[in-house]
């Protein structure tokens, strides 16, 4: 399964899309954009849809716990190793 779209190809599909409106379109003329696999019309519909509500292609925030390593944890580990290998 391929990882999410960069944002580059998320403003092609809204570009692509808003100009066309039609989901197979997008895909058709993907090649003229990037040398990779068009994406799905799933995908393509959902990067539209969350561009309406959102009015952005770009991730939001999410809810929940942050991650525990953070930068100041990581180079105090990245310390210790170096100096006690």
């Amino acid at each position: 399964m391929r990882e999410s779209r960069t944002i580059d190809e998320r403003v092609v599909i809204v570009r692509v899309f808003s100009k066309y409106e039609n989901v197979r379109d997008v895909q058709r003329r993907w090649e003229d954009h990037f040398d990779a696999t068009p994406p799905h019309l799933t995908t393509i519909s959902l990067v539209n849809k969350k561009f309406d509500e959102n009015g952005t292609v770009e991730d939001l925030p999410r809810s929940g716990r942050s991650t525990a390593l953070s930068e100041e944890k990581l180079e105090k580990i990245e310390d210790m190793v170096t100096t006690n290998p």
